[in-house]
């Protein structure tokens, strides 16, 4: 099994044991991307999507440090896009700041610390799980920064 399909299935189980995670399909085009993940919460993705979990939040709204941690029964989620905040089991991966929830992993980040057209920083957390190299995280969040100042970036060096 190639590095590449090693950190896919890596991601698997890890959402898997999370519970995130209730299908991981690995068929013969797995090193070209063919490997399918179906989430509980409808999500369906390929598996080039998942070679590193990416996380981007307003800098402006963010308060004091950040960690992740196991969510407590009966917290309170508002992700981006719902209506309604959510309630958690205490089973879930979270990220949070002083304030509260910026992310339950890997399923949505927080409608607080949304980036929106009036960012001018954002903080990226790339997420790894085990096997998966510092240097590796540490470049996914390099390659991510080069194509937002890019394609989106501060005026003088989008126009560069």
């Amino acid at each position: 099994m190639g590095y590449f399909v090693r950190r896919i299935v890596g991601y698997g189980v890890f959402l898997s044991v999370l519970g995130v995670l209730t299908t991981l399909a690995v068929d013969a085009n797995s090193a070209s991307g063919g490997t399918a993940f179906s989430g509980n919460r409808g999500a369906v993705a390929g598996g080039a999507i998942l070679v590193i979990a990416l996380a981007a939040f307003d800098a402006a709204t963010v308060r004091g440090d950040i960690v992740m941690r196991k969510a407590r029964s009966r917290e309170t989620f508002l992700g981006i896009g719902m209506n309604t905040p959510m309630v958690l089991t205490g089973k879930e991966a979270v990220i949070a700041d002083d304030a509260g929830l910026v992310a339950v992993y890997p399923y949505r980040d927080s409608a607080r610390t949304a980036v929106t057209n009036a960012t001018r920083a954002i903080v990226f957390l790339a997420c790894g799980v085990p096997g998966i190299p510092r240097g590796v995280l540490v470049r996914a969040q390099d390659v991510t920064r080069d194509l937002v100042l890019r394609f989106s970036g501060p005026m003088d060096q989008a126009l560069a």
